[in-house]
């Protein structure tokens, strides 16, 4: 029909078209004068959809910009769109008045004229994720990584990434084939509230893998708890089942003879940012064996970190299917500390190939180097939010970068430095690999949502015919009506940040090193000083074990919860209790720093 069309506006009779073409010639007349609904192509019946082809795909560009600022349309919210837009357009519909939204039929037949939608169920991402993950944020880690990879030859073999991860006693059933119309399906677990055990996992761009360690919630080590575990897993314990930074030193030591790390052979270790990994312990052993040690920016971790990417999600899946064979090899039984390990080590063994390793890194744009793997898209979020993007950095070089790179003699410390970006007048700040610090915000400018929705839309339909590029007075209706039917969330109020946020930084470089040493040696001022002065006593409150003899301590009708690991007062462990001097919540004991009277979120 299209080519037919074009041959008779070339001058071609509507006779010969007809005959070249196979179309009857009333059919090509009525489109010629455009006297058909949709003039150039072949419609089939009666029935025409109630928005035009115009205003159905300036709702397809409006529902693909709620998506990439998180705050994606559910089938309702476009029903009841498509019903608001008829209704303020004054077009003619049978949509339901009384629902005020369009029906299903209707939604049906527009998913299958734009097939570039499907409905998917979204990923939970918190706020800090969609603020955190940012350009300026990902190209200061970019810089400093290639800096470090062109100070010295390094393989595929010699990059790693390392995370940590949970895994619990109790499963998360998958789907099974039921009774159809059975309202309720059920499958046994182990019980209601599994125990946690941390697992560390460690892999490289070449495919190889260090094998894991396993932290248990216990306070001694039992070599039964290692029954099944992977060849060469080595296994710890703490109060609580998470990793600390006594326990890290520990890994590392573990990841440098795995790995023969030495300074002739040195290794590249990329981790999140944990407080645990950044003591002068670990900066020390790390530098002292060749092992440079980079910290991914904060809240980045979802795209920049090649385990989150390909590697726990399918582990988490073949864990789950691993208990439940084990759950029905062993009826009647539960699974205890002493089976996780086997259960772990046949999920481990299934997920650990060289395939998905390779795949994380690259994915990543980590190896081989990409640091445009990332397109606009991925930070709309970040630009849509409205929200300044402050990015306090620590100097990444080290002294051997510094003397290929850096500027001869910068080698002390600078202060971080905390952007006050101003929302109504943005700073923008350019970074360089070569400065000490590294400095680069720009706040998204303030646009509308429908000049957003027509710069990002895509504007060519599937026929010869193509809409203009200038909007006419009923596309730039369409666009107003979305508008103000369903506006794009703005940020109403600045969030207040009462601590720096950091970026990507080489945690054995010399800068960090003295950094460390001088907040240890701050540290240590601060005691001398608090014992000289006045005793401050720490808040205490002790916690009685809950039996038959313990009712007068008055501690079982308390149900404070633990700011760090969630367990209230009146469960186990059984231990003293600190309150926090700048928040004050409550903490257990072994759950706090040793040396201060301040949880970990308020340092």
């Amino acid at each position: 029909m299209a080519g037919a069309l074009k041959a008779i506006h070339e001058g071609c009779s509507i006779k010969k078209a007809s005959r070249d073409f196979g179309i009857c010639r009333r059919t090509l007349r009525r489109h010629r004068d455009k006297v058909v609904y949709q003039p150039g192509k072949a419609v089939v019946g009666n029935c025409h959809p109630v928005l035009s082809e115009t205003f159905e795909i300036e709702l397809v560009s409006h529902i693909q910009l709620m998506e990439r600022a998180l705050f994606g349309l559910t089938a309702i919210d476009v029903r009841r769109l498509a019903f608001e837009l008829a209704e303020r357009a004054q077009l003619n519909h049978k949509f339901n008045a009384a629902s005020r939204m369009a029906g299903l039929d209707w939604l049906r037949g527009f998913m299958k004229r734009h097939g570039e939608l499907s409905i998917r169920s979204p990923q939970p991402t918190s706020l800090s994720r969609a603020v955190g993950f940012n350009r300026p944020r990902v190209q200061q880690f970019f810089d400093v990584y290639k800096l470090l990879l062109h100070s010295g030859t390094y393989d595929a073999s010699r990059i790693w990434n390392m995370d940590e991860s949970g895994i619990s006693n109790v499963q998360k059933p998958g789907k099974i084939l039921a009774t159809k119309g059975c309202k309720q399906v059920a499958k046994m677990t182990s019980a209601e509230r599994g125990t946690l055990v941390t697992v560390l996992c460690t892999m490289s761009a070449g495919g190889q893998y260090v094998p894991p360690m396993m932290i248990f919630p216990r306070a001694r080590m039992s070599d039964v708890l290692m029954t099944g575990a992977p060849a060469g897993c080595i296994g710890a314990v703490s109060p609580t089942g998470w990793t600390d930074s006594n326990l890290f030193v520990t890994w590392l030591k573990h990841f440098v003879a795995a790995t023969k790390a030495t300074k002739e052979t040195e290794q590249i270790l990329i981790l999140d940012g944990h407080h645990s990994h950044k003591t002068i312990e670990a900066v020390t052993y790390a530098r002292d064996h060749g092992v440079h040690m980079i910290t991914l920016p904060p809240h980045c971790t979802h795209k920049l970190q090649p385990l989150d990417r390909t590697f726990f999600k399918p582990f988490k899946a073949n864990y789950n299917r691993a208990a439940d064979s084990w759950m029905v090899s062993h009826p009647g039984k539960r699974i205890s500390m002493y089976d996780i390990a086997s259960i772990f080590s046949e999920a481990y063994v299934h997920t650990a190939n060289l395939a998905r390793a390779e795949n994380g890194f690259r994915v990543c744009g980590l190896w081989p180097v990409n640091e445009l793997i990332f397109t606009e898209d991925d930070f709309a979020a970040a630009e849509l939010t409205d929200e300044p993007l402050p990015t306090a950095a620590i100097s990444p070089c080290d002294d051997a970068l510094q003397n290929a790179e850096c500027t001869m003699g910068n080698t002390a410390m600078q202060e971080s430095l905390e952007l006050e970006c101003d929302t109504d007048t943005p700073i923008a700040s350019t970074a360089s690999p070569t400065n000490s610090l590294a400095i680069s915000n720009e706040a998204p400018a303030d646009k509308t949502v429908s000049s957003i929705a027509y710069e990002t839309g895509s504007m060519e339909s599937s026929s010869s015919a193509q809409v203009e590029p200038i909007p006419h007075p009923g596309l730039a209706e369409a666009r107003r009506i979305l508008q103000e039917l369903s506006p794009r969330p703005r940020l109403q109020k600045a969030r207040t940040r009462t601590r720096k946020t950091e970026g990507a930084t080489l945690l054995t470089s010399s800068p960090y090193k003295n950094y460390l040493e001088e907040k240890q040696q701050q540290k240590r001022k601060s005691k001398e000083t608090a014992k000289s002065g006045p005793a401050k006593k720490k808040a205490k409150k002790q916690q009685c074990k809950l039996n038959s003899t313990s009712s007068s301590c008055g501690s079982a009708g308390d149900n404070t919860p633990c700011i760090i690991c969630s367990k209230r007062f009146n469960e186990p462990p059984f231990e003293d209790w600190i309150q926090c001097r700048q928040c004050q919540g409550w903490y257990h004991e072994s759950c706090g720093p040793d040396d201060i009277d301040i949880c970990y979120h308020c340092q």
